[in-house]
């Protein structure tokens, strides 16, 4: 990793707004990562290892349910970053989460992200933010999931229905 700036270094947004200093609080610690379909970032009750900045490509949050059926919770790109448990302090995923269409980006121990939050309250704030509306997200899609119409959640509109 060279430099002590975010900005123009990656395609993720969370990289790109931090500032100098808290950039430089996990900076020499990021590796390149190739995410190919169906890479797992995380499994469902498992330590976390690293946490992941994707500058390309797309993943899915999976609930994983005792039986082993799963769904879909979200959805997170280069806006964002992966787990979130790891945001807030947790070490463990309580999701799946794998990429869904291939990528690329960045990852961090985190040993190294943790260390970051509890030192750097603006870092720790960011990815606050970004957790915040991963939630708002994973509850908007339980509604539709819930309460929408299957052919409306697919964007197929019978226009007699509309």
């Amino acid at each position: 990793m060279n430099g002590s700036s975010a900005a123009g270094f990656s395609s993720n947004r969370i990289l790109n707004i931090l500032s100098e200093e808290d950039f430089a609080a996990i900076g020499s610690s990021l590796e390149e990562v190739d995410m190919p379909q169906s890479f797992i970032m995380a499994r469902a009750e498992r330590p976390i290892d690293y946490v992941y900045f994707p500058s390309s490509g797309f993943g899915s949050v999976m609930v994983v349910g005792e039986n082993g059926r799963r769904a879909e919770a979200g959805m997170f790109g280069r806006e964002g970053f992966t787990p979130v448990a790891a945001g807030v302090g947790d070490d463990r995923s309580i999701y799946e989460i794998v990429m869904q269409a291939h990528g690329g980006g960045h990852r961090v121990p985190i040993r190294t992200l943790s260390n970051a939050v509890v030192a750097r309250p603006k870092f720790a704030a960011v990815l606050a933010r970004f957790t915040h509306v991963f939630a708002a997200q994973v509850a908007y899609t339980a509604l539709s999931n819930a309460t929408g119409h299957v052919d409306r959640r697919l964007g197929q509109f019978d226009e007699d229905r509309t």
